[in-house]
């Protein structure tokens, strides 16, 4: 089960597999993914999707190539009958990942979970420059 603390959903890992999702469709109407995602106005919805695969019994999806700083978008849609539609969204950015559990910050929408991202990679890569540390030897 997923779980939230100070600001961070909480998925459990196993054999690089989730255990668990913030969203799911068991209906058999039901369609359901895990992507990464990017802004693109060309593409549907203005979102560009990378879809994770789905794993076998027992897990939800792999996480093959999913990175710190990552936006990513989990879906769940259900078609109840005709013309209607009832389409769960969560998004959010990777904060963390190692082999035991995936820890996410939830965004409102894709817009603001791409801004996450890039503001998250900015954090990882700025380097703090100190000035040289002048030693000064004795009779100098």
């Amino acid at each position: 089960m997923p779980r939230s603390r100070g600001g961070l959903l909480t998925l459990l890992v196993e054999q690089g597999a989730l255990l668990s999702v913030p969203v799911w469709e068991s209906r058999q109407e039901g369609r359901n993914w895990f992507a990464r995602i990017a802004l693109d106005p060309l593409a549907r919805g203005g979102v560009d999707r990378h879809f994770f695969r789905r794993a076998g019994a027992g897990y939800y999806y792999l996480l093959e190539g999913l990175e710190v700083a990552d936006p990513v978008e989990f879906g769940a849609d259900w078609v109840p009958g005709p013309y209607q539609r009832v389409r769960l969204r969560w998004y959010g950015v990777v904060w963390s990942l190692s082999g035991a559990m995936l820890q996410l910050v939830r965004s409102p929408d894709a817009k603001t979970a791409v801004a996450a991202s890039i503001a998250r990679r900015a954090k990882q890569v700025e380097v703090k420059v100190r000035p040289p540390r002048v030693i000064q030897m004795e009779g100098e």
